[in-house]
């Protein structure tokens, strides 16, 4: 784990010690605004040819349920799901009456956390399981260490805590922890939180087919800038990373928003880990989303509505089922329909079949934003 850093210019959600939160003032996707950028510290990740073709994505599981656990004990930046809270918080409260999950608590920090909770993901399949397995399996002495620098100079943390992180079994206590608080708060609802990274995936593999990198970083975030061979983020400790033959990772999550992290220290890989796209089918849909999906709904119907508003990007079958709650049968006919209306097309890539919104799907969509608008009153 990389030296410890402080809290300051760092967003609370930020879940490690070496994770640097990017807040780069200057320009913004799709503005031209000149960045001076000798006056500002930052991190530059150069890469070559052989290093951008091993840029790839992955999913993290543990990652987004240490991200739901920090928004729920006031660590997370960003707000949680609708109704999220209230339902979760019972459940947390009952797992710290019950398991050891105050061990996994006390390891979070605002300025961090532990590195080896979060094992660095490989592949956009990856789950808990092999994540548990990977926690289970952390050596003692990076363990040791990792505890030493998230306990220090804290001394309300409970004697009975420390000596659990500190026995001879605790990489295994942890991981039972971590699985326990994995089933009670986040099991049910995974399939929809894997769906948006997923749909967010196949939207920047669709990018990168049409424009290359360029187009899949560009509005990746606000604060990360392409800039030929390199990548700049903020960060309060000016360095050049030059990315290996092993390429970096890409890790949406649907718990990351507002921020973005990067992280360049074992046992990380170089990653960014970025909001995703579409979170907010996760949160609660805003006024005027809601009164352009009833005015959609009475042209075409509720469901084939909400599957046309979220095709915002590349999304199959199953993601959109997962992500909006419907059954995966009835959601490929009501495409089917769709797609004859020229409302969505489809495209394949490898085994796999995406559907997004065509010109006329989009402007159906601007047209019911019209429709849905206040209109001025007769005088």
């Amino acid at each position: 784990m990389a030296q410890r850093r402080t809290a300051r210019g760092r967003h609370p959600s930020q879940p490690r010690f070496n994770a640097h939160v990017a807040r780069l003032p200057g320009r913004c996707a799709g503005q031209n605004s000149f960045v001076p950028w000798r006056k500002l510290s930052c991190v530059e990740l150069h890469f070559d040819g052989a290093a951008l073709a091993r840029v790839r994505f992955a999913i993290s599981p543990l990652h987004e349920l240490d991200g739901l656990l920090r928004g729920l004990t006031g660590l997370g930046g960003a707000a949680l799901p609708r109704g999220w809270t209230a339902s979760l918080q019972p459940r947390l409260a009952e797992l710290r009456r019950t398991t050891e999950i105050n061990a996994v608590l006390a390891l979070q920090r605002l300025d961090g956390g532990a590195d080896f909770m979060v094992p660095p993901p490989t592949s956009v399949d990856q789950t808990v399981g092999q994540d548990l397995e990977a926690v289970a399996a952390t050596p003692p002495h990076i363990l040791r260490r990792e505890v030493d620098e998230c306990l220090a100079g804290r001394p309300e943390i409970p004697d009975s805590i420390r000596e659990m992180l500190l026995s001879a079994d605790a990489a295994a206590r942890v991981a039972r922890a971590l699985g326990q608080a994995w089933t009670a708060l986040l099991a049910s609802e995974w399939p929809a939180v894997q769906a948006v990274c997923q749909r967010d995936i196949g939207w920047r593999v669709e990018r990168l087919g049409r424009g290359g990198w360029p187009a899949a970083f560009e509005d990746m975030h606000s604060k990360l800038i392409w800039d030929s061979h390199y990548l700049r983020v903020e960060d309060s400790n000016e360095r050049t990373v030059v990315l290996s033959k092993e390429g970096m990772v890409l890790v949406p999550s649907a718990f990351a928003y507002p921020a973005l992290i990067v992280l360049d220290s074992q046992p990380w890989p170089i990653a960014i880990v970025y909001p995703a796209r579409g979170s907010g089918l996760l949160r609660e849909v805003s006024r005027e989303e809601a009164s352009v999906a009833e005015t959609l709904s009475q042209l075409i119907g509720t469901s084939r509505a909400s599957i046309l508003l979220a095709l915002d990007g590349p999304s199959s079958t199953t993601q959109l089922a997962h992500s909006l709650g419907l059954v995966v049968g009835a959601v490929g006919d009501h495409l089917a329909v769709l797609r004859r209306a020229g409302l969505v097309s489809r495209m394949r890539a490898g085994r796999s079949v995406f559907y997004q919104r065509t010109v006329s799907g989009d402007r159906l969509i601007v047209a019911g934003k019209h429709d849905s608008s206040p209109q001025p009153q007769d005088q």
